[in-house]
């Protein structure tokens, strides 16, 4: 899900443990869309403003069988 304001995007996405690694991996395809897509509107992103906050509980976050 994405949030767009007038000087700030949200993005939110929700994960199972086991899929972690797709999900990084969409995340960073995500940002780069909502780059290009700035970019062709005269509009840049400022990576020294960009935040990753990862949420969970501890049990939440151990992988399964660990």
């Amino acid at each position: 899900m994405v949030h767009s304001f007038a000087d700030d995007t949200q993005l939110y996405i929700q994960t199972k443990v086991q899929d972690v690694t797709q999900t990084k991996q969409n995340v960073v395809a995500a940002i780069a869309d909502v780059s290009r897509w700035s970019a062709s509107h005269r509009l840049k992103l400022n990576p020294d403003k960009t935040e990753v906050i990862w949420l969970g509980t501890r049990q939440r976050q151990v992988q399964p069988g660990n």
